[in-house]
């Protein structure tokens, strides 16, 4: 009998203890404070040496963010929130140190990657360090690879998913008007990080769409040796794309190469009426048309870009400006830069990254579970909110499901709600494309002629060919016509 009852409370103590530690009605251990690392380049190296603070605004965005965080009710309550914020330089031996000594000192995950050699430099720490990373901006199809970056999950989707949109939109003109030119595009990218996979996956995606690439050229763009800037001669790239006879050019670059871009282009006539430019995300920015050398003021016009621009069609991460908080830290960039800063797409990512992992931890919080980082990973995987970027959420290799704007340069027209929602911003919002159901417009596109009547691309130039000013060497008539 003693054994028998020693049994049962043996049992009632294993029910007791059970449901103590079940996440399900079990008496939550909220922490006092959480911590997380921003690893980002609050410097750039300028030409001739020395290092410039324009990036500052990452710091500004930073600080509005965890104000967001500590301020609202749904995730972390009781928790205090805070961002240990770093200056990585863009140099892999500072990105390496910083994170691990964010790891030994109570961060529980980073946040950083706003170039894509930084972020593959930051995901190759995370895997190293066993750290988790949420990579803001970059999008190379590299970081959603499980194997060698199990612990990186991504904000911006891969370049993938970006390629497919751009397809679409030649598809989509090519219904309309059954002109072949738009299946028969010419391509341009640098030889960097961010414009041979995109390119590569153009090309790809090109010969499954049954599309054919007139061209593809590769320019080394735009460089720095600490000693002068040096912009890289492109003419020849430029006119062996106008001698393929194309109309539709793609251009997957990087501003600062793509203004380089726009300004040869110009002088080799090829923005005018019967041609259509279709940008990538790094040159689909309101800043195309800015001096960007002029530090720290970015916004005096340069008439050459400005010139080219109408017309220009570009697919890029979105910006949910009726979002309370991105209102609030637009009006907060301007007040604070009297508008000499555009806010860009880079704020609006930073910010859905950092309140991704704040989410997940708050999930792991609610849960009474470990702060690991296997869990922790897993955790932003199954984290759905609203953010700055639009609706966030994530796949199963802890990449953002993709959604895009189709963003489109009106001539003449003043754009209170183009892109970013800052006064000098000129690409308009005309549509949005997503994985599940793709291209949406909104407004039409308007083209360089300033119109939304779709352009003739067939080519009609004047010449006859049988000459017919040599009729009778050339040509004798039948006898029976």
């Amino acid at each position: 009998m003693m054994f028998a009852s020693q049994h049962v409370v043996f049992a009632a103590l294993a029910v007791i203890l059970v449901s103590h530690f079940l996440p399900c009605g079990a008496q939550v251990v909220r922490p006092a404070s959480v911590k997380i690392a921003g690893i980002m380049p609050l410097t750039i190296p300028l030409a001739g040496g020395g290092f410039t603070g324009v990036l500052d605004h990452l710091n500004l965005t930073t600080q509005l963010t965890t104000q967001f965080i500590n301020n609202d009710t749904t995730i972390l309550k009781n928790t205090t929130f805070s961002i240990s914020l770093n200056n990585d330089r863009l140099l892999q031996p500072v990105i390496l140190g910083t994170m691990l000594r964010e790891s030994r000192t109570g961060s529980l995950g980073a946040v950083g990657g706003a170039f894509d050699l930084e972020a593959i430099a930051l995901a190759a720490a995370s895997t190293v360090l066993k750290f988790p990373l949420i990579v803001q901006y970059s999008g190379l199809p590299a970081l959603s690879n499980r194997e060698l970056y199990p612990y990186t999950c991504t904000i911006s989707a891969s370049f993938v998913n970006q390629v497919t949109a751009i397809f679409d939109l030649l598809d989509h003109f090519y219904k309309l008007t059954r002109q072949i030119q738009w299946r028969q595009p010419g391509l341009i990218t640098t030889a960097t990080p961010y414009g041979i996979p995109i390119g590569q996956e153009f090309v790809n995606q090109a010969g499954k769409r049954d599309f054919f690439v007139t061209s593809y050229q590769q320019i080394l763009g735009t460089t720095n040796d600490n000693n002068n800037l040096k912009v890289r001669d492109i003419t020849q790239q430029v006119l062996e794309l106008k001698n393929t006879k194309s109309r539709v050019f793609i251009s997957m670059m990087q501003t600062a190469d793509a203004q380089t871009l726009l300004a040869v282009a110009q002088k080799s006539g090829m923005f005018a009426p019967d041609y259509v430019w279709i940008c990538s995300d790094g040159c689909a920015q309101n800043s195309m048309y800015l001096n960007l050398t002029l530090l720290p003021n970015q916004t005096v016009s340069v008439p050459e870009y400005r010139n080219a621009l109408p017309g220009l069609i570009g697919v890029t991460y979105p910006i949910d400006l009726e979002f309370d908080r991105y209102q609030l830290l637009l009006k907060t960039y301007i007040d604070t830069y009297n508008g000499s800063i555009l806010t860009g797409i880079y704020p609006a990512p930073l910010y859905d990254a950092y309140f991704a992992m704040a989410s997940a931890i708050d999930i792991l919080i609610e849960r009474n579970m470990t702060r690991n980082v296997t869990n922790i990973v897993d955790a932003v995987r199954n984290v759905t909110f609203r953010g700055m970027t639009g609706w966030v959420s994530f796949d199963e290799n802890c990449s953002r499901f993709p959604v895009y704007n189709i963003v489109n340069v009106w001539r003449g027209f003043k754009c209170p709600e183009c892109l970013g929602g800052h006064p000098l911003d000129v690409f308009a919002n005309v549509g949005t494309w997503n994985y599940t159901t793709g291209l949406d417009f909104t407004s039409p596109i308007r083209f360089f002629d300033g119109t939304t009547n779709i352009p003739d691309l067939n080519l009609h130039q004047s010449f006859d060919y049988l000459e017919l000013h040599h009729w009778p060497r050339l040509y004798q008539p039948h006898p029976f016509l």
